[in-house]
């Protein structure tokens, strides 16, 4: 009898982590993809709002900072670092996607020429799609 139990308890723990671990990559790619639309698709001047893309638990974390990337690999690189300490922190945590810049509501909702259409919406839309195909939609 001890032994059935503790095969059941076993085969509950291996549910629980694979459980974990989807949820974690799932987590994962969903903001690596989310990162990376919304890091090209940033219209370039200075580089200073595609440098200034964070990713954070709590939106209200992120503060302006003075970096610029034009090309936006530095901001994808720290990105992606972040993502990966925060699904290896709590799989069942929250990731932000936020950018502080006081003009960034104005990019996004159609002052720049670059990016008529925004940034966040059709990158949402896209990760959506993207998940949407994963899944044989």
């Amino acid at each position: 009898m001890a032994a059935a139990d503790d095969f059941r308890r076993g085969l509950v723990q291996l549910g629980k982590e694979m459980v974990t671990e989807g949820l974690a990559d799932l987590m994962a790619d969903t903001a690596r993809q989310a990162l990376r639309g919304v890091v090209g698709r940033s219209p370039v001047d200075t580089g200073r709002f595609r440098g200034n893309w964070q990713v954070v638990s709590d939106p209200a974390a992120a503060k302006p900072s003075a970096t610029v990337d034009k090309e936006g690999s530095a901001t994808i690189a720290a990105g992606d670092a972040a993502i990966a300490a925060a699904v290896a922190a709590d799989p069942h945590g929250r990731i932000c996607i936020a950018n502080p810049l006081r003009y960034a509501g104005l990019i996004e909702y159609g002052s720049s020429k670059q990016a008529p259409l925004g940034v966040v919406e059709i990158t949402a839309a896209e990760v959506e799609l993207i998940r949407y195909m994963k899944e044989g939609g």
